[in-house]
């Protein structure tokens, strides 16, 4: 089978005479995207950033003597050519110099010929060469008096089967270009590429000499001086290089996306269409990803700032009318038919409001009513939380359905505002007049904490028979550590790992299948949405969702880039593209490349996306990694590279080193043990998750990704064994398996007072994100 190979070489870093090109780097990078990145793109694409003569010679050979006779070998070079006195061309690399006589150490340099032989030894019929070279006439100065300005490249890199493109043969050629961020050359190949204007005829594959051709026309249009120039067969002309997505598959893809945009995401089952949609329009992953963000960036403002406006005039009306008239609510509706807002955009806002003001109204009254009381009060009756019938009947007005859900939520409201007003009274109540000392009270509450310390004895709590779950990938070394364990504990509490029928597990997946009955409780790694809680409501119960422990997301980069660390805020610049080079944060005179996954595949690039980059989109310079695995390759090999990902997953990885993140210079936290341990020493040691430093400074280490169990509050066997699954992971046992898993148990947490024993804590709770304050209509369930 064949298969299309390409090495990029930029060279950037240059000695002595010659000038310095940063964008050699841009230049390949570039390069590397468009050609990897398509639909059928090249199989394999290698980088080289300022590699010396011997790390370049070694990868052009292995380059063309690897491949098979229907192999495709590309070779591209970004940097600086040299012609020595007697018109031979060679390849700078950053050791080049010159000897004490003012002549080219040649050893410090490839040779073009070089590269022509191993070509010519080559099994392969189809080698292209890309030479965008600044043939630097000044280096040459005073050991050339014969030169012409030229360069011969098809004598001395010409032969069969072999099709070679170059920016131009003169040493006049520039490689500026102020409106671009790449040389003028590659940025036209480029640009032919990613935005399919170079498939000339139209016919979805860009061929090496349409390619040619487009950016020659384009580049001699900003530089007329500039004369790029192609040697090749006829047959050579033709090859096909990448398949382009047609122009009008791109604006097709456009008017899908914002068809199936809902509450300023893309649906679930609009996601599936799109991937579906994606494959038919043969677009790649970055077009098809590239289109939705540019389509969610510009409805995300424009639907944020209409909820706004809506949101504000409903606070107004709100504080001076308490029960909306039929007339109030009419303008509301005209009001959000004026902004181009559903009633399901609106619901939940005004349910929100609404259901604050009663709980408002609630605690005012109770305090108006904290009078002495008699002997004789007790504990209200339990109330009985009545089930609410869907809204969704075909006969009912949007009035109706809105008044329906909106009733819902207020008894919701009602029935948590009447619990904490109950709880009020009889504790009170109980203060005065309680028979139990308080001595007694506090050694009946430690001992129903001491009864559920091990699993053996919390057994009389879990219910028997085989339950459901799903859910997050984040949540696989839990499962793996804890659940063995708590099997062998208590056998007749059968745990079944549920898989959806389509797509990926994902937290997304696995509260739509909780909410379908498929599941009994789910692992997330994000809260229930307020579309997903009114589902609930809807079907007469709450979500709850208790926090059993935190995920610490790291940051990686290479082992040799020195750094004193990264704030928050830098980390988000660095992703966004405000922050691209390492010299802004105190490192070396370095291009950054951020790394990630992408967020709709991966909970913690979404966490990252949602808490880090304030949903702001990822920069044009962030390369999205299929796995981690292969992100950790390319930071391996990529000195100006940055990535996260889960701590336990990245912190003992050869190829990488972990950095200290704080939410200030000086508050940076480093999650592996220091001192940190040489790369020459891997992997017979490895970095080591520091776990007591991560509890000891949790206020001041900003990434940590919460873990929730979600449960459904309805009173069926299955609300029973969430419930229970929730207890058993927050005893001591469970909290330590899952501190073995590489996780921070949630009971190390400052706030907890029933902390595990042995945490590292700190004192203060006033910095801690993670208080479950966001639905004032249900109860608390922060653990």
């Amino acid at each position: 089978m064949s298969k299309k190979i390409a090495l990029l070489i930029g060279v950037s870093e240059y000695k002595l005479d010659l000038k310095l090109l940063p964008k050699a780097v841009e230049d390949v990078e570039a390069m590397q995207k468009v050609l990897k990145d398509r639909v059928e793109g090249f199989d394999e694409v290698k980088i080289l950033i300022n590699p010396d003569s011997l790390e370049m010679t070694e990868a052009i050979e292995i380059l063309f003597s690897e491949r098979n006779i229907e192999d495709l070998a590309l070779l591209y070079f970004s940097g600086h050519g040299i012609k020595d006195d007697r018109g031979k061309l060679y390849f700078a690399t950053p050791i080049t110099r010159k000897n004490s006589k003012g002549e080219l150490i040649k050893a410090t340099s490839v040779p073009a010929n070089f590269v022509q032989e191993m070509m010519g030894n080559s099994r392969s019929k189809q080698q292209v060469v890309i030479l965008d070279c600044c043939f630097s006439s000044a280096f040459a100065e005073g050991m050339t008096p014969k030169d012409d300005d030229l360069v011969d490249v098809q004598a001395q890199l010409g032969g069969e089967g072999r099709t070679i493109l170059t920016a131009s043969t003169s040493s006049r050629y520039s490689f500026e270009n102020r409106t671009s961020k790449l040389s003028v050359y590659t940025n036209y190949l480029v640009e032919g590429i990613e935005s399919g204007e170079a498939d000339l005829d139209r016919n979805g594959i860009v061929s090496l000499g349409e390619w040619h051709e487009y950016a020659s026309k384009k580049a001699r249009g900003i530089q007329p001086a500039i004369k790029p120039d192609i040697y090749s067969s006829e047959e050579g002309l033709k090859i096909g290089l990448v398949k382009v997505a047609l122009k009008e598959n791109k604006e097709k893809y456009r008017q899908q996306v914002k068809k199936f945009i809902r509450g300023g995401e893309i649906s679930l089952v609009g996601r599936k269409t799109l991937e579906i949609k994606q494959a038919q329009m043969e677009l790649s992953q970055r077009e098809a990803t590239t289109i939705e963000q540019e389509v969610l960036r510009h409805y995300r403002k424009d639907y944020q700032e209409k909820l706004d406006n809506y949101e504000t005039a409903l606070k107004e009306v709100i504080e001076k009318e308490e029960n909306l008239s039929a007339e109030t609510r009419k303008d509301l509706q005209d009001f959000q038919e004026s902004l181009g807002l559903k009633e399901e955009d609106t619901i939940m806002i005004e349910a929100r409001l609404t259901a604050a003001k009663l709980i408002e109204r609630n605690k005012q009254e109770h305090s108006r009513s904290l009078q002495p009381l008699s002997q004789k009060t007790q504990l209200p009756a339990k109330v009985d939380r009545p089930q609410i019938q869907s809204v969704y009947h075909p006969e009912a007005s949007a009035s109706d359905r809105r008044q329906t859900i909106l009733t819902s939520i207020l008894v919701a409201g009602a029935i948590a505002a009447m619990s904490l007003f109950g709880t009020s009274l009889w504790w009170i109540s109980s203060n005065k007049t309680n028979e139990e000392s308080r001595e007694q009270l506090a050694a009946r509450q430690t001992n129903t904490r001491e009864q559920i310390t091990d699993f053996s004895i919390a057994k009389e709590q879990v219910p028997t028979g085989q339950f459901n779950y799903g859910g997050s990938s984040a949540w696989i070394p839990i499962r793996a550590k804890v659940h063995a364990a708590l099997q062998n504990a208590i056998p007749e509490f059968e745990l079944i790992y549920t898989l959806p029928n389509e797509g990926i597990p994902s937290s997304s997946n696995a509260i739509d299948m909780l909410l379908e009955n498929k599941l009994g409780f789910v692992h997330s790694s994000r809260q229930a949405t307020d579309i997903e809680r009114m589902r609930a409501l809807e079907q007469g119960y709450n979500l709850k969702e208790v926090i059993v422990a935190l995920e610490a997301i790291a940051v990686v980069t290479h082992p040799a880039l020195d750094i004193p660390g990264l704030t928050l805020a830098q980390l988000k610049d660095i992703y966004t593209g405000k922050i691209t080079n390492w010299q802004q944060v105190g490192g070396p005179n370095l291009k950054i490349t951020p790394y990630s996954l992408s967020p709709s595949e991966s909970s913690i690039a979404e966490y990252f996306d949602r808490s880090v980059m304030k949903n702001l989109p990822f920069g044009d310079n962030a390369i999205y990694a299929t796995t981690t695995t292969n992100a950790l390759g390319q930071v391996g090999k990529n000195k100006g590279a940055i990535y996260f990902a889960s701590a336990h997953q990245v912190i003992g990885q050869c190829s990488v080193k972990p950095i200290a993140i704080g939410r200030s210079g000086d508050r940076l936290v480093s999650l592996a043990k220091q001192p940190l341990v040489p790369p020459d020493q891997c992997p017979e040691r490895r970095n080591q998750l520091d776990m007591e430093a991560i509890q000891r400074n949790r206020d001041a280490y900003p990434i940590l990704q919460p873990l929730y169990a979600i449960v459904k509050e309805d009173d069926t066997i299955d609300h029973k064994a969430g419930q229970a699954y929730v207890d058993l992971l927050l005893t001591d046992r469970g909290q330590r398996l899952i501190q073995k898993a590489g996780f921070i148990p949630i009971r190390c947490l400052s706030h907890k007072s029933d902390r595990l024993e042995g945490c590292s804590h700190v004192s203060s709770n006033s910095n801690n994100p993670f208080k479950q304050d966001r639905n004032p209509f249900s109860e608390s369930n922060s653990p």
